[in-house]
């Protein structure tokens, strides 16, 4: 909860990059962290970073599709 904390502070405060580094080192450790997935994804959208977004297509499989549109929800109240 508080590293999902502080890549909302990164990015509230428009620094993007440090919001992207801390996804990503989070994702090291648990590649499966929906919220985190949604987050870099967002983030990656505001830096215009296409080709970083999509280079783990594997983390929306058919299995996630819930999780992740639950997560969707749950994120995008945060980014408000």
């Amino acid at each position: 909860y508080n590293a999902i904390r502080s890549v909302l502070e990164y990015y509230k405060s428009r620094n993007l990059q440090q919001a992207a580094s801390l996804c990503e080192e989070i994702l090291t450790k648990n590649p499966d962290h929906i919220t985190i997935l949604y987050l870099l994804g967002v983030v990656y959208q505001q830096l215009q970073s296409y080709a970083a977004a999509l280079k783990n297509p594997e983390a929306e499989t058919a299995g996630r599709q819930n999780q992740t549109s639950n997560s969707r929800c749950y994120s995008r109240s945060f980014l408000q």
